[in-house]
């Protein structure tokens, strides 16, 4: 019986969609196989390696107490090994939207870690659906017009996460409504393609 090496972060593997692309608030998910430096997999033996995964957003950043200082907004993997597969499955729940490095690393001591094959990898965050209630609103047609004259609102779209949707594709109506007169008037939305709406 010849057994696998011990596990080689630069010859252990990562496949799944989670690490291109996932919608905001969704589910990402990949797997890890652990091979040895001759690209042995590891299998059963493979349980026992410790596997962190980090995805540092490549814009936004938050400040940080511990380290006093700025650093990437980041989304943390929970890992845990399948024993029927014999891969380590990577779930995580990214709510910013945007361009992240997303590094999966195999830790050879609790000082020493090394990332794996390919990693980091480049992982886009979508935007979730459009919601209503978190769409910003402005233009002076909201508060003020002529009569005779066009009122103007201007209409930016996010999602439930407060993320700038960027996209087009949905659908407004507006109407102001006179409610002494008991008259409404319909206005004509338009989709510039990019999140906004006039």
């Amino acid at each position: 019986q010849v057994y696998p090496a011990p596990t080689s972060a630069s010859k252990t593997i990562a496949s799944g969609f989670g690490l291109d692309e996932v919608v905001a608030g969704d589910e990402g998910s990949f797997s890890i196989l652990s091979r040895d430096v001759y690209g042995n997999v590891r299998g059963p033996l493979g349980s026992n390696d410790a596997f962190q995964v980090v995805a540092s957003h490549l814009e936004h950043t938050v400040f940080s107490t511990e380290d006093n200082a700025t650093i990437p907004l980041a989304v943390y993997g929970s890992v845990v090994f399948n024993n029927r597969t014999n891969v380590h499955e990577v779930v995580f729940y990214p709510t910013v939207s945007g361009q992240y490095n997303l590094s999966v690393y195999f830790r050879v001591t609790d000082e020493i870690k090394e990332e794996i094959y390919g990693s980091p990898y480049l992982l886009t965050v979508h935007p979730a659906d459009t919601y209503a209630e978190y769409c910003d609103a402005f233009g002076e047609g909201l508060s003020y017009g002529v009569a005779g004259s066009v009122m103007e609102v201007q209409i930016v779209t996010r999602d439930i996460y407060r993320n700038l949707r960027g996209v087009g594709g949905d659908f407004f109506t507006m109407r102001i409504i006179n409610t002494a007169a008991r008259v409404a008037y319909s206005g004509e939305c338009v989709d510039e393609g990019n999140g906004n709406y006039s």
